[in-house]
């Protein structure tokens, strides 16, 4: 190996240093705000919506930062694709707490319980032979894995918008603990997962 070559991977190594360190401070805020956000029931002061623009602020975010920073997308793209693939796992938690608190508790209407319980479980289940296939680098298989699992995400998404619009009661435990961390933290980092990955997958295996 010479000087340069060396150099050069010196400098990835010390530039994917510096923003490993930053994700992993930036979580532990997160972490703590949503925290502190759900623990004052700020939610519940709201106007409904604003359930709907938390996630869309905090992924709004991380879209502007990859269209803006080449050095963001790089660091993404050295991301490990099977553990992306494999973090979603934690969706099947409340893909059956959707499907377990509408039957026992009559929360949630059918309309959205069903489709978002049972997509969410899909999901996880299926992440665990995605993540192998992602490690064995079936690209195209997992690409097209991430998209449709990014979908129902958005599906999700979209569904809570329109019950809680008609009827802000229906959604409102997302408003309380524990449903309230979900568009707090973890529905944005599961979207800026999907679209690491998918970025990562859509790059030529050379670059």
């Amino acid at each position: 190996m010479d000087s340069e070559q060396f150099n050069r991977e010196l400098e990835a190594a010390e530039e994917k240093s510096y923003w490993d360190r930053k994700a992993r401070w930036l979580l532990i805020f997160w972490a703590i705000a949503a925290w502190a956000v759900m623990g004052w029931r700020v939610y519940t002061k709201l106007p409904r919506p604003m359930i709907q623009l938390t996630i869309a602020a905090q992924f709004g975010v991380f879209l502007i930062a990859l269209a803006r920073s080449e050095r963001f997308r790089n660091w993404l793209c050295t991301l490990d694709v099977p553990a992306l693939t494999l973090f979603q796992y934690w969706r099947l938690a409340p893909g059956w707490a959707f499907l377990w608190f509408h039957t026992h508790r009559a929360y949630f209407p059918t309309g959205f319980s069903n489709p978002a319980g049972y997509g969410d479980i899909a999901v996880a289940i299926t992440a665990l032979p995605a993540a192998y296939l992602a490690y064995k680098g079936w690209r195209r298989t997992v690409l097209g894995w991430h998209i449709l699992a990014m979908s129902d995400l958005f599906m999700v998404i979209s569904l809570a918008a329109r019950f809680g619009m008609r009827d802000p009661q229906t959604m409102s435990p997302f408003a309380e603990y524990p449903f309230a961390m979900l568009p707090l933290m973890l529905v944005p980092l599961s979207l800026m997962a999907h679209s690491a990955a998918i970025l990562q997958l859509l790059r030529k295996p050379h670059e």
